[in-house]
């Protein structure tokens, strides 16, 4: 049976001993971080550096690696900082290097290998380019972003992102279906959803009122879950900014947003606002991770 870890070895009644196994250390390790990866640190450290001559110096870290993803059970490998020669591209053409740790906690170089994903049983650390012509790596810059190992039930972060790209321009009074996405959560989360949007008034004839109201119908699964609403003026332009929290189980999920103006309210149209020398940002709907539910 599995052992506790903190707990001693036990002797049998036949004179063996029973104690904590690798695999069972695996499986705890296994536990404690969603995916494999660079565990977070002093991120201005994890990058690799390019060197006055062919070689490339790898910062110290650890890294959180599968040996049975089907299974969660992982191991904690720890690297320590090194410097790692490498050949000079041929002919003087750029190359891509791919620099990772393998479960026996060497680093190696990957010379020419452009993927995101280190070979079996490794976790990337930086991929490197060394550009057409250099005498040595040291104006080699990476172009990767490094796949932190992300602790089990802190926030996911940014689930889901839009930005409504339309500035000075009339917007809709018919409904409009806006933001869709669509994300996956591996537990059951808390939700939030945030919308800012930045508007103004039209005044298109003498006889229009000073304001306009505006609608977004917020929907989860195809289902509506909450409306915003709001005036805004032909003064200037209007930031305002709406927030929703929402439970939702594990799996994957939709999301959009219906844009109008509310049935039976007169009033003039409005204008989208982004950019300019006020930095207006337009209409942004973002969705994040708040955590796990309890």
């Amino acid at each position: 049976m599995a052992h506790p870890i903190g707990m001693p070895s036990e002797q049998q009644e036949d004179g063996s001993w029973v104690g904590m196994t690798p695999l069972g250390l695996q499986r705890v390790i296994g536990q404690m971080y969603w995916n494999d990866g660079i565990i977070p640190g002093n991120r201005t450290q994890t990058r690799v550096m390019g060197t006055s001559g062919w070689s490339y110096a790898v910062p110290s870290g650890a890294a959180f690696v599968w040996s049975s993803a089907a299974e969660r059970r992982a191991v904690l490998v720890p690297f320590e900082a090194e410097t790692i020669p490498v050949s000079p591209p041929s002919s003087g053409a750029s190359r891509t290097d791919m620099i990772y740790v393998g479960m026996d906690g060497l680093v190696r170089v990957a010379e020419g290998r452009t993927a995101n994903t280190a070979p079996a049983g490794g976790v990337v650390i930086d991929r490197m380019v060394i550009p057409q012509g250099a005498s040595n790596t040291q104006g080699a810059v990476s172009n990767f972003d490094i796949r932190y190992a992300i602790p089990t039930g802190t926030s996911l972060g940014q689930m889901h992102h839009f930005h409504d790209p339309k500035d000075g321009v009339k917007g809709n009074v018919a409904p409009m279906t806006l933001g869709t996405g669509r994300f996956t959560l591996p537990s059951d989360r808390i939700m939030r959803f945030d919308m800012t949007h930045c508007l103004s008034a039209i005044q298109e004839s003498t006889t229009d009122q000073p304001s306009a109201t505006v609608r977004w119908r917020l929907y989860i699964d195809g289902q509506i879950e909450t409306t915003f609403t709001t005036r805004v003026t032909r003064a200037a332009p209007q930031i305002n900014q709406m927030s929703y929290h929402k439970e939702l189980p594990v799996g994957t999920h939709t999301v959009h947003y219906v844009q109008d103006q509310i049935e039976g309210l007169s009033g003039p149209g409005w204008r989208h606002h982004k950019g300019g020398g006020d930095a207006w940002p337009g209409m942004r709907f973002e969705v994040w991770d708040a955590g796990v539910a309890d």
